[in-house]
């Protein structure tokens, strides 16, 4: 009878529809901009045996806790670490699903008006502007560093070079006090809406989140759900000011830049 129950325990756990704790990783530009609160109230609404809980932080921190096993499955934006990690992992899935811009902003009438983000940096280093950098290795740090570095430009030698935590939002709050120029997705932007600073340049469509996961014996009851995910969030996504549907499925298939 003992071995009958703790068969009938294990298939139970087993089972698909078994209630899980689901744990998925976002970014601070996700929860500045409110889509990984709608996407948690979606998952809720779709899929009720289940719970689902979100972490929040860069990109790099939520790769390392996914790579961990720490959360089911995550929504980054630093498509050069995440392609290093599928390389890595055959079983490591990404799935690019929406995207926005990267905008450079800050304090109006001040810089000359320039022609993309790289463009803009290397004025604000010249001129010796102050500029707050994430320094978090986040999506938007590691796409700043990349301007840095095809610029050919330490910009630690501009002594108004800072770094500050906090995410999103928080380097806005910093910077219009400071009146200091930062780089920040557009949906993230339009949604603190900021009264001091506006938007001096963007980096169209340069700012692709991807599904990131990995399937396995032991997790295969996510299927349903990340399957939901990649139909229904680049839906989604377009009421927080990301790039449409349609254009969504135009990048599906985009390597990163």
């Amino acid at each position: 009878m003992f071995k009958i129950l703790i068969l009938i325990l294990i298939l139970i756990w087993n089972h698909p529809a078994y209630s899980k704790s689901i744990t998925f990783g976002v970014t601070t530009t996700q929860e500045a901009s409110g889509i990984a609160k709608e996407l948690r109230r979606r998952l809720a609404s779709n899929f009720p045996e289940h719970t689902f809980n979100y972490s929040v932080a860069g990109s790099s921190s939520t790769l390392r806790i996914l790579n961990d096993t720490i959360i089911d499955f995550a929504i980054t934006h630093n498509p050069e670490k995440e392609e290093e990690m599928v390389a890595d992992d055959p079983l490591l899935k990404r799935v690019p699903l929406f995207t926005n811009d990267f905008a450079l902003v800050g304090p109006s009438m001040i810089i000359e008006e320039c022609e993309g983000i790289r463009s803009c940096l290397s004025k604000i280093h010249h001129e010796q502007f102050e500029f707050l950098s994430r320094g978090d290795k986040s999506g938007t740090h590691m796409y700043e560093l990349k301007q840095w570095e095809q610029l050919d430009i330490d910009p630690k030698n501009n002594e108004g070079y800072f770094s500050a935590i906090g995410g999103a939002a928080n380097t806005i709050r910093i910077c219009e006090i400071k009146k200091c120029f930062l780089i920040i997705d557009t949906s993230s932007f339009e949604k603190i809406n900021s009264k001091k600073l506006i938007v001096i340049s963007k980096d169209l469509k340069s700012n692709i989140y991807s599904l990131i996961y990995k399937i396995e014996k032991e997790n295969n009851y996510l299927l349903p759900i990340l399957k939901w995910i990649k139909l229904n969030l680049p839906k989604i996504s377009i009421k927080f000011g990301y790039l449409s549907n349609q254009d969504s499925e135009k990048i599906l298939n985009a390597k990163p830049k």
